[in-house]
């Protein structure tokens, strides 16, 4: 599909190498298009505190994607589902704050103080 980068057979005495278990005659490696995870850390901008439970929303610009996420306990939330190179709409609102509405691509850390 259009999200497999490419795919590779490893035969015998490759995967013995890699698996060392069983024997298996052959893997399929199969290398998808989505990009590294993106760490997203949430936080009060007035006083650097993490925002714990603010809500994610993620839609691509194509609206293939839609992701929605909540952060943890210290702020943060990990994206691992995005497309190679998907641009997408970015919306953080937690109760008492204004939402945060902008883009996000790429990969990496981002972090985003709501006021």
């Amino acid at each position: 599909t259009a999200n497999i980068a490419s795919l590779q057979v490893l035969k015998d005495s490759v995967v013995g190498k890699i698996i060392s278990c069983r024997r298996v005659p052959q893997v399929i490696l199969v290398t998808t298009r989505y990009q590294p995870a993106i760490c997203i850390r949430v936080f009060d901008f007035a006083n650097g505190q993490a925002l714990s439970g603010a809500t994610l929303e993620l839609v691509s610009s194509d609206n293939k994607d839609r992701i929605n996420n909540i952060t943890d306990s210290a702020g943060y939330v990990f994206i691992h589902e995005l497309r190679w190179g998907a641009v997408c709409q970015l919306r953080v609102s937690s109760a008492g704050y204004q939402t945060y509405n902008g883009e996000l691509s790429g990969s990496g850390k981002k972090e985003i103080g709501l006021l």
